[in-house]
């Protein structure tokens, strides 16, 4: 039997930041209704769906180490991209700020980064060999075997006769 403790520990925070995830959108201090609705609308969407395939995950399902594989890589990126983007903002205003301002800007741009690295962790041990091994595979649902007498007919077109 596999070891599938880290896969339900995987699971349970996906789990648990499903609400954390539609909590942080519903804080949210954008400008725009708009803006608002739209990342409360992807924020939910994304939030029920971590703990949606958290709990498939407690039950080892395939479909569920896929879709949390891929909202692991794309939590990484979201993390990444803003982490890079602050960074990259403050670079480029080093005329205008001072050396603390800059300074500040800098750590928080490379803490968001940081932020994203358990996030890429956990989509490259999801995507590992071992952990394909310990779940379910999909169970295929269409019968392939000829169950029934005379299926396919023998007799339109078959090389028996």
């Amino acid at each position: 039997m596999k070891n599938t403790t880290p896969l339900k520990l995987i699971g349970a925070l996906w789990i648990i930041l499903g609400p954390i995830e539609v909590l942080q959108a519903l804080i949210s201090t954008v400008k725009s209704d708009t803006d608002y609705y739209i990342q409360f609308g992807v924020f939910a969407l994304t939030g029920m769906l971590s703990v949606i395939s958290g709990v498939g995950l407690l039950f080892l399902k395939q479909w569920a180490l896929q879709t949390l594989r891929v909202l692991s890589w794309l939590t990484f990126a979201y993390y990444a991209g803003s982490g890079a983007l602050i960074t990259g903002l403050s670079l480029t205003k080093l005329p205008e700020l001072s050396l603390s301002k800059i300074t500040v800007l800098l750590f928080v741009g490379l803490m968001v980064i940081a932020t994203g690295i358990p996030f890429l962790l956990m989509a490259l041990y999801l995507g590992s060999n071992r952990t394909k091994t310990a779940v379910r595979p999909y169970k295929n649902t269409i019968n392939t075997e000829q169950s029934a007498a005379g299926y396919p007919p023998q007799s339109v077109g078959s090389p028996e006769q």
